[in-house]
């Protein structure tokens, strides 16, 4: 029975966005809802509130990160940065399509891989905009771009998984990698159908298994060659120039000074985010401390945004108004990713998250199919694949081990199915309602989102399964 009352959480919360309620509120009553469940689940307030004390760490750190990433797209919206871009990707492309193809498996995997945190998608609005896409379906579209969170932000949570599950982190990511190609069939064709209806998108099925193919190959070749941080980024630069490469070399290199002039700002937050991850790299003997502050991206989005606005100001093209549409923007997002972090801190603390594993572990050789909706559920209530791994990952190897299945390729499917759900976590969609027009936060696109990730899952699965069975433990 207490099993089942550990679901209550994650579930109500699930209800009542698929009912449209605003995900604040949302957050809100799921969390009372956590702290209500402890008179099944006793904890010490000491357990409690260090529990408490380590998720609203984590929280803060999301949202200066998510800051960051609403400043830079505001300063850029006013410069026109991402006008030029769409002007650059509606010739490179020739159709909507083609562009949407290109964002959703090509450059929002790159800037998410080397961001997180949902700043892929904050990008991605502002490109879907530029090549003409409005209303509602920009948000669902730039969050079906956000298929690969395993290596988000050089994938820090999937090393935590594999620290916690006593697992390689190379071959964990790899395998990731694998398991994923019906993430970003599903997600790539779901895409398709919302930039032009169903019957459109079929005829646009080589592009498509082009794009997926090439992310897939990119990121699982990567990831066993050249180690797991790396593996987003460079699999999904892959994915871009096997969607750019094959057009015309006279529409390749239409308005390239351009493009390259307007993406700089993005150009200089790669750069200060790799040369961070190489002083880091200097610095560890000398200072961990130090290491980490200068390889964290808020210290890259913080100078980015300096210099843009201090730029912007010489030119003479200063917004004076961003720092409150900015605020207005972030302050709901910040709200609700707290809450729901918190409720990730109450679970862990009270053993509700182990109660969830053992309940599933209990479904014997069915538990396999349950192993991504598992980790989804994590995904869905953190808004983080190192939350959602922060609280499953060990639970799910210890489930594995007992009942006679890889640890290794069960974590796999945690960590695919985590970093699937936070696509359509109250964090993320909160993030980019907060981007939209007033009139175009739709309540409803979390629905359409889950039902996209619902499918996926249903897919990675079975394909778990068959792993299964032709590697067994």
């Amino acid at each position: 029975m207490a099993s089942v009352l550990a679901l209550l959480p994650p579930a109500v919360a699930a209800v009542l966005l698929l009912r449209g309620l605003r995900p604040t509120l949302a957050a809100l009553i799921a969390y009372a809802v956590g702290l209500s469940a402890l008179l099944v689940f006793p904890t010490s307030l000491a357990t409690l509130l260090q529990a408490e004390q380590r998720a609203a760490v984590t929280a803060a750190e999301v949202c200066v990160i998510i800051l960051g990433g609403i400043t830079l797209d505001e300063l850029a919206r006013h410069a026109g940065t991402m006008a030029a871009v769409g002007s650059w990707l509606r010739t490179v492309t020739r159709d909507v399509p083609h562009a949407v193809l290109l964002i959703t498996l090509g450059l929002t995997p790159f800037f998410e891989s080397i961001t997180g945190f949902g700043i892929g998608a904050v990008i991605a609005l502002s490109l879907l905009a530029a090549v003409g896409v409005a209303g509602p379906k920009r948000a669902m579209l730039a969050l079906l771009g956000l298929v690969a969170v395993p290596w988000g932000a050089l994938a820090p949570g999937t090393l935590v998984a594999a620290r916690l599950a006593g697992v390689s982190y190379r071959w964990l990511g790899t395998l990731s990698g694998m398991l994923s190609l019906p993430v970003f069939l599903v997600a790539g064709a779901a895409a398709l159908m919302l930039a032009v209806g169903r019957h459109a998108a079929l005829a646009r099925w080589p592009l498509l298994l082009r794009g997926a193919l090439s992310l897939w190959i990119g990121i699982t070749l990567v990831n066993a060659v050249l180690g797991t941080p790396l593996a987003g980024m460079l699999g999904s630069l892959l994915a871009i120039v096997a969607l750019v490469v094959p057009l015309p070399r006279s529409a390749r290199s239409v308005g390239t000074p351009l493009v390259l002039r307007a993406f700089a700002p993005y150009l200089a937050l790669v750069g200060l985010l790799l040369l961070g991850r190489l002083a880091a790299l200097l610095l560890t003997s000398v200072s961990t401390r130090a290491a980490t502050v200068i390889a964290h991206p808020v210290a890259a989005l913080t100078l980015t945004c300096a210099g843009f606005a201090m730029l912007e100001r010489r030119a003479g093209r200063e917004h004076a108004g961003w720092p409150r549409v900015v605020w207005q923007r972030w302050l709901p997002v910040a709200v609700t990713t707290l809450l729901f972090v918190l409720l990730g801190g109450v679970m862990i603390a009270s053993g509700m998250t182990v109660a969830l594993a053992h309940l599933v572990s209990a479904l014997g050789p069915a538990y396999v199919l349950t192993v991504p909706w598992v980790g989804g559920v994590g995904g869905f209530l953190t808004g983080s694949n190192t939350g959602a791994n922060a609280m499953f990952a060990a639970a799910q190897a210890q489930a594995a081990s007992a009942l006679g299945y890889s640890p290794l390729l069960m974590v796999a499917g945690q960590n695919v199915g985590a970093a699937l759900l936070t696509m359509a976590s109250p964090p993320r969609v909160s993030l980019v309602l907060s981007l939209l027009d007033p009139a175009d936060r739709d309540p409803f696109i979390s629905r359409l989102v889950l039902l996209v990730d619902g499918l996926a899952l249903l897919a990675v699965s079975l394909l778990l399964a068959a792993g299964a069975r032709a590697f067994p433990a």
